[in-house]
């Protein structure tokens, strides 16, 4: 993965709009002072100024062969034989990788054809992630962001827990004020970006999520006698494979018995008519064999992880097992040692 760095990115763009401004100090035209400048290009402080920006870029990438992808407007996908190249762009900043290093060094000489960049060389630090390279994989941390985020909120000296969440949380009235509910939002803010390589706190962070208005005596009763279902989803991604009938279906594990036996069982159920429609997707996928059903264990069910607390134990399970889990010292230290040779 490189990193490349667009230089006066604003500048780039065309306006389509007719914009004007006053002449620059150190450039008025002494001849005609109350003359103004017509922008052909958009400038840092324009509200047109990021659509521009982006407008040029990815007009570009366009006319490379590029695509955008569907997960968001910023990914741009491109083919070449059996090689793909994913682009991503945050303003400034571009993050690229492909299975083919020359295809790399190809696209960013064409890009610099049209835009001033500067090549950071392989991703390390990017919008909070730290980015460590092994041999069998990438190491994806946000140790800084979190030590910045428990300085902000005077935490560092805090008392370590084992698990993010009590089993059973009870909600009592309190006397005590409301905290400013504006900085309440802000932290809950911080720990959801948190949750990109700490999944484990996911369900702590939900419930902190709840409590954005101060809770009334209504509320509390209700919390008390009504529940709400969870869905708690995990994708688990192997190694690629070439495309093909015999590896097209993909496996579907619930501990659930009896929602196993709905799906298989396409029969109508004269209970089950609140079921939305669409559910019935499920069904047709499962009826063409593209999704298969098995049944999995409470204990083994990693997904709960999501939705519910767990003891100790079962925590730190579902956690190695979600790929959460503390690298030793010495490997940071070799995986930096490595990254800088390969750098230099």
């Amino acid at each position: 993965m490189r990193q490349l760095d667009v230089k006066n990115a604003f500048l780039h763009g065309f306006l389509k709009e007719e914009v004007f401004m006053e002449q620059p100090p150190g450039y008025i035209n002494e001849d005609l002072p109350n003359h103004v400048c017509k922008l052909n290009r958009s400038l840092y402080g324009l509200k047109q100024g990021p659509r521009a920006r982006f407008d040029r870029l990815s007009q570009c990438l366009l006319h490379m062969g590029f695509y955008c992808g569907k997960a968001g407007s910023s990914l741009f996908i491109l083919r070449k034989g059996q090689s793909i190249v994913l682009l991503l762009i945050y303003v400034d900043d571009i993050i690229v990788t492909c299975n083919d290093n020359n295809i790399i060094s190809d696209l960013i000489s064409t890009l610099s054809n049209e835009f001033s960049l500067k090549d950071l060389g392989s991703l390390h630090y990017f919008l909070g992630l730290e980015v460590k390279y092994f041999p069998n994989g990438l190491f994806v941390s946000q140790t800084r962001y979190t030590r910045d985020l428990l300085e902000h909120t005077k935490m560092m000296e805090c008392t370590h827990i084992n698990t993010p969440m009590a089993l059973k949380s009870i909600i009592t009235p309190s006397d005590e004020q409301p905290i400013d509910p504006t900085q309440y939002r802000q932290l809950v803010g911080s720990l959801q970006y948190l949750t990109f390589t700490r999944p484990d706190i996911v369900h702590a962070v939900n419930k902190s999520c709840q409590h954005f208005q101060a809770p009334t005596k209504a509320d509390l009763r209700n919390a008390q006698t009504q529940e709400e279902a969870h869905l708690g989803i995990v994708f688990f991604w192997e190694p690629i494979v070439s495309h093909g009938p015999q590896n097209d279906n993909l496996k579907f594990l619930d501990q659930a018995l009896s929602a196993l036996h709905m799906i298989v069982n396409t029969v109508f159920h004269a209970h089950s008519k609140h079921i939305e429609l669409d559910y019935h997707f499920v069904w047709e996928k499962v009826a063409s064999r593209v999704l298969i059903t098995r049944f999995l264990p409470l204990s083994l069910q990693v997904a709960d992880i999501f939705t519910k607390a767990f003891p100790k134990t079962s925590f730190q399970v579902f956690q190695f097992k979600l790929g959460v889990y503390k690298l030793p010292l010495t490997s940071l230290r070799a995986a930096d040692k490595g990254n800088s040779n390969s750098a230099s």
